[in-house]
């Protein structure tokens, strides 16, 4: 379980997250949505410790992030506007840096699973400068999967992806639910909340107003309760930026 209790971040004059509290349990897929600079990518760089909170607590089952050892890092798989990739080492090569990182002790096998499912095993041996927004996009989900995570943290992932791939890792993701694993992310395609959480939460002036099964919405009410949480109309904008194939 990660759980977040009454955590505050400022840059600063401008405060960003407010008194924010946040739990998510394994298996759940969790949906977070708000308006521009409503604090999802702060959210989700405090959650993989690549932030620290001014204030309050992160802990995933029970032991504090800020303070906790490798190991237990490695059980965050993260995927962030920033690829975290290195563009002048190829495909493979990234992975193989990122599994010796993680301490994986022959990770071959898992990077070529990794690479055709990802769709990138014709291009495993070019480097990744030479990609597109979408590619590096595709190999970041592979590398945040290659260690076999707890949890998936991921910040616009579905972004840069054709509509294939969304399918695709719409898939993925429900799979690796379905085996206990707890994933986190944001979104502004109101259609993404419907066809893969299991959970939805509004992140609005810097705390979740809003949390709710996605079974128990229609995405009319979803409309209506983000009117009424946020008092502005950006869920039209949500459904506006739906990908076309």
């Amino acid at each position: 379980m990660i759980q977040v209790k009454r955590v505050f971040k400022s840059y600063g004059y401008r405060k960003v997250l407010n008194d924010l509290n946040f739990c998510m349990m394994p298996g759940e897929i969790v949906a977070l949505i708000g308006s521009n600079g409503a604090g999802k990518t702060t959210l989700i760089r405090l959650l993989c410790g690549l932030n620290k909170p001014d204030a309050g607590s992160i802990q995933i089952d029970g032991m504090p992030l800020l303070k906790s050892n490798a190991a237990l890092r490695a059980r965050l798989g993260v995927v962030l506007h920033t690829s975290m990739l290195y563009n002048h080492l190829t495909c493979r090569e990234n992975l193989e840096f990122y599994g010796k990182l993680y301490g994986l002790p022959s990770a071959r096998q898992r990077i070529n699973e990794l690479l055709l499912l990802v769709g990138l095993e014709a291009r495993a041996d070019d480097k990744v400068g030479t990609f597109s927004r979408g590619m590096q996009q595709r190999l970041s989900v592979a590398r945040a999967l290659l260690h076999d995570p707890t949890f998936l943290l991921m910040d616009e992932v579905f972004n840069g992806l054709d509509q294939r791939y969304i399918s695709q890792f719409v898939d993925v993701f429900q799979k690796q639910a379905a085996l206990g694993k707890g994933i986190l992310f944001s979104t502004h395609d109101l259609e993404k909340v419907f066809s893969i959480a299991t959970r939805v939460d509004i992140l609005n002036r810097g705390c979740i107003v809003f949390s709710e099964p996605v079974k128990e919405l229609t995405r009319q009410s979803l409309m209506e309760v983000y009117q009424e949480k946020t008092g502005e109309g950006l869920i039209a904008d949500l459904k506006s930026t739906r990908r076309q194939p």
